[in-house]
């Protein structure tokens, strides 16, 4: 099947969507309110299918079709989407109100519960978004060591605040329209440790922060070696800098004591967001106390990180808290299968690139997995004729009811084996018509 049939495939699975996509590029600027929601389709000619509803570990298209669903609402929905103890838990909420605008003891129930479970954690505070966490965080660490130099990971995304925009996708160095150039932001290599040395010789006493993801996400799901992070742990400490891990999307993913708890190494500051929130929109960052101290408005040196006005919302703070119950129930059993069952299916993946001949990257980290094209990139060049090979793998996915992001993206609780086998049937296809292409 060639590029023009899928696309022909897709149009005619999509009309209803089509409709919506003019109405919305209207409305919109690019037609979306989330940069990547367009999964670059209009470069093929096309368009994002509009989504009425989703259950389990399915999408279901305004046109009536269902997909399974890897990116699982940005990797936040670990138990699928709106299982019956979420809508429990926001239906009973809401009887009591949708926002307060001041303290409530739902928001206080989940902080308690995340500091129970983040070994980083003596304090922490809430805010709306991951974008919030990342950028009140390194605010704190530069009132707290009263210096102002960040360093953070090339591929490294931390949200859209303007603090940690730099560096986010090759090729590194370009400058991003409308920001200014930021000469107190420096980035370095992931899972360099002789990098992230010289750095600290060079620049160790200047630097406040080291924020980083200990896993790699948007760099293409790259978890960081255990040496590494240790390197870092013992390089921020030996020059009084704050280590921060973002983990907005390992928080309460890798394991119930998430990423720091998983790898074994503790941060100063962790930000998190994603699962905490049970589907809603929410954010935190908390770490040590003597950190978090200087964001208390009582202190007369305090550092100011705001919070929002949807910070502490008792109806993401209900499905936090609903979500992370669940996941405590169920035990390290549960972390143990998920993970088992990503690493297992990454594998399957592997061999059926193999198979097909493919130097395509699969990478993986528990139940976070990526494929990328960009290696094909230098054949591609070759073919003038051929479309974007990482749009086009997701667009043929659609048509054979997958829906990805970054090559593939999370499993949640709900993506059982026959979904599994389904994907990889889809996959082995979709890898057979960029074969043939490609010859």
């Amino acid at each position: 099947m060639d590029n023009l049939d899928n696309n022909e495939i897709y149009l005619n699975n999509n009309k209803r969507s089509s409709e919506l996509w003019q109405r919305a590029v209207d409305l919109f600027p690019g037609g979306i309110s989330h940069n990547i929601r367009t999964w670059d389709f209009p470069k093929l000619g096309l368009y994002p299918p509009f989504i009425k509803k989703a259950k389990g570990a399915f999408l279901y298209t305004e046109d009536g079709q269902r997909l399974i669903d890897f990116w699982i609402g940005h990797y936040s929905n670990i138990l699928g989407h709106t299982p019956d103890i979420l809508i429990d838990a926001i239906v009973e909420a809401t009887h009591e109100g949708t926002h307060f605008g001041t303290v409530n003891e739902r928001a206080l129930k989940l902080g308690e519960e995340i500091r129970k479970a983040t070994p980083s954690i003596e304090q922490l505070r809430f805010c709306s978004s991951g974008s919030e966490a990342t950028s009140y965080s390194v605010r704190l660490a530069r009132g707290f060591t009263h210096r102002s130099l960040v360093v953070k990971m090339q591929g490294g995304w931390h949200g859209g605040n303007s603090q940690l925009f730099k560096d986010i996708s090759p090729p590194f160095g370009v400058k991003y329209r409308g920001l200014v150039k930021d000469p107190n932001l420096i980035s370095c290599s992931y899972n360099d440790i002789d990098e992230i040395k010289k750095c600290f010789e060079q620049f160790g006493d200047e630097i406040a922060a080291v924020i980083l993801e200990p896993v790699l996400i948007s760099g293409g799901v790259e978890a960081a070696s255990k040496e590494f992070l240790q390197t870092v742990r013992h390089l921020t400490t030996k020059y009084g800098a704050v280590l921060i891990f973002d983990e907005v999307i390992t928080g309460f993913r890798l394991s119930y004591s998430s990423a720091q708890g998983y790898f074994g190494v503790t941060p100063d500051l962790t930000c998190l967001g994603k699962i905490i929130g049970g589907g809603l929109a929410i954010g935190a960052y908390g770490g040590k106390k003597e950190i978090m101290a200087i964001a208390n408005p009582e202190n007369g040196e305090s550092v100011w990180v705001g919070g929002g006005t949807f910070s502490g919302n008792p109806l993401s703070s209900s499905t936090g808290l609903a979500t992370l119950n669940a996941l405590k129930e169920r035990g390290s059993a549960f972390y143990d299968t998920l993970n088992k069952t990503g690493e297992d299916f990454v594998k399957s993946i592997k061999d059926l690139v193999s198979d097909n001949s493919l130097p395509v990257k699969i990478s993986g980290a528990a139940s976070l997995m990526s494929i990328n094209y960009n290696s094909l990139e230098k054949i591609k060049s070759k073919k003038t004729n051929l479309p974007n090979l990482n749009t086009f793998h997701q667009m043929s996915l659609i048509n054979k009811g997958v829906f990805v992001r970054g090559g593939l993206g999370a499993l949640s609780s709900e993506h059982k084996k026959d979904l599994l086998d389904h994907t990889l049937e889809a996959l082995d296809q979709t890898f057979k018509e960029i074969s043939s292409m490609l010859q």
